[in-house]
């Protein structure tokens, strides 16, 4: 069977396409389910570990590169600068692919595109969707200089930036 690329693609979508269920449905689907646990394969990603540790070292807290607060280490995580999924291998071993961003705030803000880092500066993308907390915090963080910015990081956050941004209206 002889399959092109576009017809693939269509297939390989429709299983990701979320199917919509009821909050009924979705509780007696709960009640139904015979095991919570199943066995799975995962990849690891190997050069997390170094990552954490070239940015962390030896020090019990680190600053977001974002909003520029101190915190302990578990509420910080290494964060993609450019999109992992993106990456080639060198660049997933660059250690300037990755940043320290608060896990409570900063991380999702950045990486669902919220902000990114312009010229080394944080910038907000103007999404539509926010609450009066968003927008607060959003105000904290938005025009302070990112830490992680510098040379080597520089492409990586213009392709987070261009990816991110608001097209203008026409």
């Amino acid at each position: 069977m002889d399959l092109s690329l576009d017809r693939l693609k269509l297939i390989l979508e429709s299983f990701h396409k979320p199917v919509e269920y009821g909050k009924s449905d979705l509780i007696r689907k709960l009640s139904e389910l015979n095991t919570t646990n199943q066995e799975s394969m995962s990849i690891r990603r190997m050069e997390h570990h170094l990552q954490k540790r070239i940015l962390m070292g030896n020090n019990k807290f680190n600053t977001c590169a974002l909003c520029g607060d101190e915190l302990p280490n578990d509420l910080l995580v290494v964060a993609h600068i450019k999109k992992r999924a993106d990456c080639n291998h060198l660049q997933r071993c660059d250690p300037n692919v990755v940043m320290l961003n608060y896990a409570l705030g900063c991380d999702s803000l950045y990486e669902k595109g919220y902000v990114s880092v312009h010229e080394g500066k944080i910038t907000e993308n103007g999404k539509a969707i926010r609450s009066a907390r968003i927008s607060g915090y959003l105000s904290a963080i938005v025009n302070r200089d990112c830490t992680a910015f510098n040379d080597e990081s520089r492409d990586y956050f213009e392709e987070h930036f261009q990816r991110h941004r608001t097209k203008p209206q026409a």
